[in-house]
């Protein structure tokens, strides 16, 4: 197996967590806030694994690698990533594969361009 070598972390990102708010009579997300940063590895997924994956709206689809600590397993697709200005909602968060276990989270996050 192998390790993330720290000259590919090259990208911060940023998460962000919108707290549930309760006004007495619903509950709804409030602001979302940073709640840390992570140096990554960013690796957009290819159009190939987008069209076998069945996925069609014209989003960007990005994995993020980045050390296992108690942030980075902490993730929610509730949370928000930002990284160079761009803003990903969080679609997956699991162990990345080919790497020793309990060293590498992939979070996989996705943008919309056209919105």
């Amino acid at each position: 197996m192998a390790t993330l070598a720290a000259g590919d972390l090259d990208r911060l990102v940023i998460f962000k967590r919108a707290p549930i708010v309760d006004d007495g009579i619903s509950r709804n997300r409030g602001v979302p806030a940073e709640i840390g940063r992570r140096w990554a590895k960013k690796d957009d997924v290819a159009d190939g694994e987008r069209l076998r994956a069945g996925q069609q709206a014209q989003d960007l689809t990005t994995r993020f690698l980045m050390r296992w600590d108690t942030l980075t397993i902490s993730i929610k697709v509730t949370d928000i990533l930002e990284c160079e200005g761009e803003t990903f909602e969080v679609v997956g968060n699991k162990e990345a594969r080919g790497y020793d276990r309990r060293s590498t989270r992939e979070i996989t996050a996705a943008a919309r361009p056209d919105l």
